[in-house]
């Protein structure tokens, strides 16, 4: 089964208002629950590293990948989506969160979910975020 990322990944979600709240669990339903080893975020599909905090180990050995779209990029091994810029309305206005999260993603034309865990998600070219 896919999950998907909730306000209990996110940190100090509870300070938050309950709009604000609402707006930032709306926004979590797109992507899933980060995966969480050896104190780095890993890929839901091939778990390569994605990110290990910032610094001199991301620069060596994280797999991230920017895009053409500003915020997102992908896995640098298997392709699979991810947002690194989260931009939110929060309760003292916008914000940027800078966090990897790994998009949910389905077969085109279909409300079929892909498990990026499942051998069918090493091609994602019928795929769309």
């Amino acid at each position: 089964m896919v999950e998907r990322a909730t306000l209990a990944d996110v940190g100090d979600a509870d300070t938050l208002s309950e709009a604000a709240r609402a707006r930032l669990a709306e926004h979590l339903s797109h992507f899933l629950k980060p995966k969480l080893a050896d104190n780095s975020i890993r890929c839901p599909s091939c778990d390569a590293p994605l990110w290990h905090g910032g610094g001199v180990l991301d620069a060596l050995c994280s797999t991230f990948r920017w895009g053409l779209v500003h915020g997102d990029g992908f896995c640098g091994r298997c392709r699979w989506p991810v947002r690194f810029y989260h931009y939110l309305q929060l309760d003292d206005g916008e914000r940027r969160i800078v966090f990897p999260l790994a998009y949910r993603c389905f077969r085109k034309g279909t409300d079929e979910e892909i498990d990026p865990a499942s051998e069918r998600a090493r091609g994602l070219e019928d795929a769309e975020a």
